[in-house]
């Protein structure tokens, strides 16, 4: 008896053991259609399974044991990772919505996570299309912090700059899916040559300060980093019409396939945009398209994307002269083109074309190990045309039309860009599975070929057939660089990022020697750039964090052409250090950091004639940038509200200015101490306010007015009164409405630009020098008398008064 209930006391324990269950699942996106033909895996403790889904969405495990395991299904759009505790036999139902980022591999390897210890704002898909109207990307950025946007023609088409925290174009590292925009040699960035990009631009971040390590030429106080990958899973098509004041209007065509048998998907864009500009003849004739076709598996995607871009612009760059600059009449007067006598020449006009490809992959190799890899070629080509009268030979053609007899008469010449761009950049992320930590490693290798020549196209001196260009520098720019990027997890309070960048730059080029003969040169940098990164959450909703960053960037094309091996410049350093605390709530948000910059060497204009006789930028040993940044944005029921504000001070320690003293023909030198930073407002100023005028299931109605302002500025380092730029302030409004109708979406935006009709100035340059026995004033309306004989001739760029743009999109 005993020995029967031992039996049976082994077999029902060894059933309990022993047990083994079913898992039955069904996979759906958010409108329950079903994932078919995707892998599931089953993971547990000696526990290693695969299958696929049916057409149905259903996959099955059978005969497994009890247990703690992990299923995890494979879709294009992402991970459904599910824990069960399984104890009997279960059925699941796992959901995942179809709004693919089969980018966000390479894509994540240059933006900064939410809760990195970094100073950065990220602007969606829809805060991109409120606002996309056809202006150009600095013009759609001017609502976030510390950012200040300029035009040439006045309008945000053509020609346009932005700077951050005073930071110039040159100094800010911009990418598209983590390929370098900026030119190698400039190291600027022309969004004049891609009309329209944000069109195909699904989101973008800003990184203030020197950011995280990136890809193309170092980040030196500023980063933007565009996105216009993704997948639309349905067919669509969308038309856009805009168009308002100077005669600006924009068509755009997208269209695309939605997602082909589940893996394959085109997408493409047509773009033309028109404007007159504000400034006289200030045109822009701008053509852009986009076309991405991508395939999209369960471990890995696979995208080209062809970006290409013309643009024909009447040249705007001259500024208008200071004598002009508060007539209400000559106040839009273009002097380029003017060399020729009578009417301007209708041909000042700056051609250029340029097109990217990029061909991206992406790969998991299981959920914690991903893979990114991007080639990636530009071809640019282009010129600018300037009608030269024959007073203007020596300074344009040297004696070059002399020797071959066309000294007498005017001319026209071309100055010509022929550059190609290509390299590959690629990297692996490895996430740790407890989540404790992940590892990132990148690098990238770059080539640059930059053709720089000019022509005579034309001249009143005779014919100039089988007449050589009048001169030629070719270039050539390799740039390599690695990074290790470390996110540590102390706690779940506590986090951690360090990250070390190495770059190096190898730059031939044909400079000058002391004595101005052309000499091919070869400059080599190596550069170190460690970060170092903390952040604490310091409640539910609360975090503070601290980062410090060095920065390295090389001088540019401009700074070595025009000086010897002997003057030449040294790169820049910068020492960054960050500290902030941010809110986020449901409603309202909160954010205020604090930045110190630190510059060694920077490079500025000091007025110096070199041993080449160029007037060349000079390094000054100390100069820094301390400043407060707050953000708040708010939600009240149908109000919404943001505002940013920056307060700063921008100083050189001390740097000596040289001023041309025209009767002697020498140089004269100024010593200056505790000096602004030039373009470097000490106030920056950001609000708007919307309302939800209608909101229902099929349409809404928004009112919004927002209001911009930006302090004094100065066009140098001096300080000087002369040079400052006033402050200026401007306010914008906003109605926008959409309907959805059967099949689609209408949409219409109507925006009244400087409502106040202010009459602003948002640039300018300037030249200081001495002119005791001559007034230059009455022949040059550039010229003003700043204090007894010392002249300067400056520059400026007005903007737009009252001006309205309005747009109308219809989706399907």
């Amino acid at each position: 008896m005993k020995l029967l209930v031992v039996l049976t006391f082994f077999l029902l324990t060894s059933h309990i053991s022993w047990a083994q269950y079913r898992i039955l699942g069904f996979v759906y996106d958010s409108e329950e259609v079903p994932y078919g033909n995707i892998e599931v895996r089953l993971r547990g403790e000696g526990l290693k399974r695969d299958t696929v889904t049916d057409e149905t969405g259903r996959f099955e495990f059978v005969d497994v044991p009890r247990g703690v395991h992990k299923v995890v299904v494979i879709t294009a759009y992402g991970l459904i990772e599910r824990e069960v505790n399984l104890r009997t036999s279960i059925e699941m139902h796992l959901q995942r919505p179809r709004n693919i980022r089969v980018d966000e591999v390479v894509v994540s390897a240059v933006r900064a996570p939410e809760d990195a210890p970094l100073t950065f704002t990220n602007v969606s898909k829809e805060e991109i299309a409120m606002r996309n109207l056809g202006l150009d990307v600095p013009y759609v950025l001017g609502s976030t912090p510390s950012v200040v946007e300029t035009s040439d023609a006045g309008t945000g088409f053509g020609y346009t700059g932005i700077r951050i925290r005073g930071t110039d174009p040159t100094r800010i590292n911009v990418t598209i899916n983590g390929v370098p925009l900026n030119d190698a040699e400039s190291q600027s960035v022309y969004w004049v040559d891609l009309p329209d990009l944000l069109s195909s631009t699904q989101s973008i971040q800003i990184q203030r300060g020197v950011g995280s390590s990136t890809f193309g030429s170092g980040a030196f106080g500023a980063s933007i980093n565009l996105n216009t990958s993704s997948t639309a899973t349905d067919p669509h098509a969308q038309v856009s019409l805009s168009g308002g004041s100077f005669g600006t209007y924009r068509a755009n065509v997208i269209l695309g396939t939605g997602l082909l048998k589940n893996h394959f998907t085109i997408d493409g864009r047509a773009s033309i945009i028109r404007s007159d500009g504000f400034i006289d003849r200030a045109t822009a004739d701008l053509n852009s398209g986009y076309l991405t076709a991508a395939y999209v598996g369960a471990n890995q995607s696979l995208r080209f994307n062809v970006i290409h871009g013309n643009e024909r612009t009447y040249q705007a760059w001259n500024g208008v002269p200071v004598q002009y600059i508060n007539d209400p009449v000559l106040r839009t007067f273009n002097t380029a083109g003017t060399e020729k006598s009578n009417d301007p020449y209708k041909d000042e006009v700056d051609d250029y074309t340029q097109t990217h490809y990029q061909f991206l992959w992406n790969a998991s190799v299981f959920t914690q190990l991903q893979f990114y890899a991007t080639a990636h070629y530009t071809r640019g080509k282009g010129y600018y045309e300037q009608y030269k009268s024959s007073s203007g030979f020596e300074g344009a053609f040297g004696d070059f039309l002399a020797v071959h007899g066309l000294d007498a008469g005017d001319a026209v010449r071309r100055r010509w860009l022929d550059n190609d761009f290509y390299g590959i950049i690629g990297g692996v992320h490895y996430f740790d599975p407890t989540d404790k930590y992940s590892l990132q490693l990148g690098g990238a290798w770059h080539r640059y070929i930059g053709d720089h020549f000019g022509e005579v196209i034309w001249s009143a001196a005779g014919n100039i057939e089988g007449l050589p260009d009048y001169y030629r520098n070719d270039a050539v720019k390799s740039d390599k660089s690695g990074f290790v990027k470390l996110n540590y997890h102390f706690s779940d309070a506590l986090s951690m990022i360090a990250d070390v960048q190495v770059r190096g730059v190898n730059y031939e080029y044909e400079g000058l020697d002391p004595e101005g003969i052309p000499l091919q040169q070869d400059v080599k940098h190596t550069f170190l750039n460690p970060k170092l990164g903390f952040s604490m959450k310091t409640g539910k909703k609360t975090r503070g964090y601290y980062f410090f960053g060095v920065a390295h960037r090389e001088p540019n094309r401009d700074d070595y052409i025009t000086s010897s091996e002997q003057s030449r410049p040294n790169p820049e350093k910068l020492y960054n250090s960050e500290l902030g605390w941010e809110y986020d709530g449901e409603i309202l948000d909160l954010g205020i950091n604090g930045y110190h910059m630190y510059y060694v060497d920077q490079l500025v204009l000091t007025g110096r004639i070199n041993d080449v006789g160029e007037y060349a930028r000079q390094n000054i040993d100390k100069s820094s940038r301390l400043g407060l940044e707050a953000t708040i944005s708010a939600t009240p029921g149908r109000f919404d509200m943001q505002a940013n504000v920056t307060v700063s001070r921008n100083r050189v320690k001390a740097f000596d200015e040289y001023v041309d003293n025209r009767q002697t023909m020498m140089q004269e030198v100024a010593s200056h101490d505790d000096t602004p930073l030039s373009f470097s407002p000490d106030f920056i100023g950001y609000a708007e306010v919307g309302c939800i005028l209608i909101k229902s299931e099929v349409q809404t109605l928004r009112f919004g007015m927002s209001a911009k302002f930006v302090g004094d500025q100065y066009l140098d380092n001096t300080g000087n009164p002369s040079s400052k730029l006033g402050a200026y302030s401007f306010f914008d409004a906003q109605l926008s409405y959409g309907r959805d109708f059967k099949g689609g979406h209408l949409a219409i935006n109507i925006l009244l630009r400087n409502i106040r009709d202010e009459k602003l100035s948002t640039n300018a340059w300037i030249y200081r020098f001495r002119s005791p026995d001559y007034d230059p004033r009455p022949d040059d309306p550039y010229a003003d008398l700043e204090q007894g004989d010392t002249y300067s001739l400056k520059g400026f760029f007005p903007q737009a008064g009252r001006n309205v743009l309005a747009g109308v999109t219809i989706s399907f």
